[in-house]
């Protein structure tokens, strides 16, 4: 026969702490529907301090510069902090214009790896990337069929294809990716919205992320 000794296992009686009063008056129901919901607001902030020049010179930079003039103050002033600085502008199909001045078009796929790979060749790998081809002077109009697609080539596919071309040709350095838009966002209260270009924050979501490696978010 097999012997079986009896132990015990019973969860001991334990003293509770002492109860906490509930304030009912935060668990109360509103009545007023207005106070049901909220609404988000933008809140100012002291302005980024910037990097001393000298951590800066000699690094790569890459420009989507737009149609507004924002992409290419931008890239002048890079360059005057001491980037060493390559533009990239909407065209019909890609090429070098001038050193480090290149046209691609937004809805060929390839043609972002032609680009990563000429910046891979001269060793120009960007360290920086800042994309302006989402800020535009006036919203496209809402329902216009040609403006959303036009938005998409320029904000999520451009990103997306860019990301892609980077995996393609294998670039192993790690990359700050700066987005800047205009009409995605209702900061005021007052500003023509353009629906089409919130796509881009799928991207901007996404890449760091799948490209944790390579890309960090800005």
């Amino acid at each position: 026969t097999y012997a079986f000794d009896r132990q015990r296992y019973w969860i001991e009686r334990r003293q509770l702490p002492p109860h906490v009063p509930v304030n009912t008056d935060e668990m109360a129901k509103r009545t007023e529907i207005a106070e049901w919901l909220y609404v988000p607001l933008w809140k100012r902030s002291a302005s980024p301090q910037v990097s001393p020049v000298s951590q800066n010179c000699g690094k790569h930079a890459l420009v989507f510069t737009g149609e507004h003039r924002l992409g290419n103050e931008m890239a002048i002033a890079l360059s005057r902090s001491g980037w060493q600085v390559a533009t990239v502008e909407a065209g019909e199909e890609f090429s070098e214009k001038a050193p480090s001045q290149y046209v691609l078009n937004p809805e060929t796929r390839s043609e972002y790896d032609q680009l990563i790979q000429r910046l891979v060749d001269l060793e120009q790998v960007p360290e920086l990337v800042v994309h302006t081809w989402n800020v535009s002077s006036l919203a496209e109009p809402r329902l216009a069929i040609d403006g959303f697609r036009v938005a998409q080539y320029l904000g999520f596919y451009s990103l997306l294809f860019f990301a892609q071309a980077l995996s393609k040709c294998a670039v192993a350095s790690r990359m700050r990716l700066c987005a800047i838009t205009s009409h995605m966002r209702d900061v005021t209260g007052e500003e023509e919205l353009c629906p089409g270009k919130m796509t881009l924050m799928g991207p901007l979501k996404t890449i760091p992320r799948s490209e944790e490696r390579r890309v960090g978010k800005e």
